[in-house]
């Protein structure tokens, strides 16, 4: 394509402009289409093979706008086509830009750094859509904490502190990945943690807090540390018809945490 442009001043193949200023299209201007589209079709193939592929619902989260960006483009570009004289691809290609950049900020609020885990403001926001749209779920809660972890800052530093956040949220993603529960995870604060479900037996809840503490007795056993990563979970389910319903139920989760803590 570059060579077309360059010999077209000689050959019109792309496009001429006449005495009159009056730009035509040649007879292989469809090129300039083919290499726009290549552009966009690639990326998009190429992010629609990652989202089947990945595992983490994050990752596949995180991809899905690469395989929405190409569509406003595209659609611009059969209008720039068809409708000789207008110039809509440029429109289509910020349109696509400012959606990727504001789903990119959406979830730098509702993700936690460290951890690429759902955050604080993340679960608030879960609680809220689930109340919307249905509050007869009975709401289940476990609430996890890190026990000792302020010993590990103190003796190995701060960088180890944040090491062992990050085992902690890579087990509890494996554990709820790997449950037949659609579950939502978050770092609630410092080196608290939840895992959310809906209408869950209580046998089921016992078998993840079961998971949790096998997955970390084998990572303990796998991973030398010169610490050993434990962690207290408490458990409280409750219908919530409120949001407010729901802060009570926190409380009796991070109670239940506190009681199996001591």
């Amino acid at each position: 394509f570059t060579v077309l442009v360059i010999i077209d001043p000689f050959t019109n193949l792309i496009f001429s402009v006449d005495s009159a200023s009056v730009y035509h299209r040649g007879p292989l201007v469809f090129t300039h289409w083919v290499v726009n589209a290549f552009y966009l079709i690639i990326p998009t193939i190429e992010a629609a093979i990652a989202i089947i592929k990945e595992k983490s619902n994050y990752r596949r989260r995180s991809l899905r706008p690469l395989l929405i960006f190409a569509i406003a483009p595209f659609v611009a570009s059969l209008i720039q086509v068809c409708f000789y004289g207008i110039s809509t691809i440029q429109v289509g290609i910020v349109t696509s830009v400012i959606v990727l950049f504001f789903d990119i900020q959406n979830r730098q609020i509702f993700t936690d750094e460290l951890t690429n885990l759902n955050n604080r403001h993340g679960l608030n926001k879960y609680i809220n859509d689930m109340l919307s749209r249905n509050n007869n779920h009975r709401v289940c809660l476990l609430m996890m904490d890190l026990n000792a972890f302020k010993q590990i800052n103190d003796h190995y530093g701060h960088g180890e502190g944040d090491f062992a956040l990050k085992t902690v949220s890579d087990v509890l993603k494996a554990v709820c990945m790997s449950s037949e529960k659609r579950l939502f995870l978050c770092r609630y604060g410092g080196d608290e943690f939840v895992i959310l479900g809906m209408d869950i037996e209580e046998e089921q809840l016992l078998e993840i807090r079961r998971q949790i503490y096998a997955e970390f007795a084998k990572k303990n056993a796998e991973e030398f540390r010169p610490y050993t990563l434990q962690i207290s979970i408490g458990i409280a389910c409750e219908v919530c018809k409120s949001y407010n319903d729901f802060e009570k139920l926190l409380v009796k989760a991070d109670e239940a945490m506190y009681t199996e803590k001591e």
